[in-house]
């Protein structure tokens, strides 16, 4: 059952790069109650190898559909019409595959060493140096790109508040309860962020016009350039280890500093480009693991929910090596990676047509697998009911966001950090002010 789990990784991870905007936040909330059945260690390698096929296949949707996947997919649309006009899809691919093999290698490689030397990280873990992470992303969805700063203050406020709601169990009080005996327990994760986000979301995405593939037709394939790759690897690998921004900029970095070398817009430049955007993105992919690994410490939103996932069954970080759990990762991921390569180069063309012509179709089955899942999770809590209100009422809000056109990003990631931000908080008010 768990090897059949992992083996299953590269595929889902190709097929969410193939979903305009499905991402990986979302696929891990649909598979929720799935994921829940499986130990830690398993859930971390398959998040790993998911995240890597995904990056494979992502910008195989960018530049053949033209549509935006998630952040680290901006290089691949900026390059699209050179490479669409040059007819140079497939050299793209290979070039897009090629590049993320090198990403997750050179990101492997420094992982290792910050896990052999994990023992010199202790300083990470004291309250302090925590608050200041929690302060980066703060500060970081402030000036979030796709909201004018007051809304995204507003909606700061909004998470913080949400996640708050419920009973405290450090000062016993409760929190915008109002006597009810649910909302105690507070407002439920899964519920929330499927009605606030991903639902809006799928239906926006069905009001799409059918995109329509361009020809993946190429009689000479481009060389890979292996300079641009070791560029965006080290630099990707880098900015894996930024706390909470690092993997959203990776790639759009990457591809920023190699235009400054690659200034022309043929199509040999073009492939430079991209080729660091995407090593980039895959090397910071797999050094972002080494804060999860070695402190406990979630740096993006699709993390958060895999932590939310493991430490609910028990994972903690106890200051020494976790050598089964970092092997597994180690020999795992390019085995994860090299599986995802053969099946993305040798089926996309296949499986991007499919997902063309089906989009609709397949988005209406995951709605009902959202509200399968919903029901599943509910009734095993006893509070069925409760989850279906909650979904319907965030639901609802998330369409009166999307009718303004406002992100809900700031707050999904305020409310997925609010026990965090709490607890340091907390803290610090006793070790600084008591």
């Amino acid at each position: 059952m768990e090897y059949a789990l992992l083996l299953s990784a590269p595929l889902i991870g190709i097929l969410v790069g193939l979903i305009p905007s499905m991402g990986v936040t979302m696929t891990l909330i649909l598979l929720y109650p799935l994921l829940l059945l499986f130990d830690p260690i398993i859930l971390i390698v398959f998040y790993a190898i998911l995240t890597n096929a995904r990056d494979f296949s992502g910008s195989v949707s960018a530049i053949n559909l033209g549509l935006l996947g998630e952040t680290t997919s901006i290089p691949a649309l900026r390059e699209r019409p050179i490479i669409v006009k040059a007819k140079k899809q497939i050299s793209a691919l290979k070039n897009t595959m090629l590049g993320s093999l090198f990403g997750m290698a050179v990101g492997l490689l420094i992982l290792v060493i910050c896990v052999v030397a994990s023992t010199h990280f202790p300083l990470l873990l004291r309250t302090d140096v925590l608050g200041l992470f929690v302060l980066t992303t703060i500060l970081f969805l402030v000036f979030w790109t796709e909201n004018n700063r007051t809304t995204n203050i507003i909606l700061i406020l909004l998470g913080f508040v949400l996640g708050k709601v419920g009973w405290d169990y450090q000062n016993q009080t409760s929190f915008m309860t109002f006597g009810n005996v649910y909302l105690y327990g507070g407002i439920p994760m899964l519920p929330f962020l499927l009605g606030f986000y991903a639902i809006p979301k799928m239906f926006e995405l069905m009001q799409m016009k059918k995109p329509e593939t361009t020809p993946l037709q190429e009689t000479q394939l481009e060389k890979f350039n292996y300079a641009s790759a070791l560029r965006g690897s080290f630099l990707g690998a880098f900015c894996g280890l930024i706390p909470f921004i690092g993997n959203s900029i990776s790639s759009n970095l990457g591809h920023m500093i190699e235009q400054r070398l690659y200034k022309l817009n043929n199509i040999r430049h073009s492939l430079a480009r991209l080729t660091s955007a995407e090593t980039a993105n895959n090397a910071a992919q797999v050094t972002l693991l080494i804060p999860l690994l070695i402190i406990g410490i979630a740096l993006q939103p699709s993390e958060l929910v895999l932590l939310d996932m493991i430490e609910s069954k028990a994972w903690t970080v106890t200051g020494e090596i976790n050598w089964k759990q970092n092997l597994f990762v180690i020999f795992g991921l390019p085995i994860g990676c090299l599986i995802s390569a053969l099946l993305c180069y040798n089926f996309v063309k296949t499986l991007l047509q499919f997902f063309s012509r089906h989009i609709r179709i397949i988005l209406t089955v995951l709605l009902l697998i959202i509200l399968g899942d919903i029901y599943w999770i509910g009734h095993n809590a006893q509070q069925a009911g409760y989850y279906f209100a909650v979904l319907s009422f965030f639901t609802l809000a998330g369409f009166v966001l999307k009718r303004y056109k406002i992100d809900a990003v700031p707050c999904l990631l305020v409310f997925l950090l609010s026990d965090t931000l709490i607890e340091v908080m907390s803290r610090i008010t006793v070790l600084y002010f008591g």
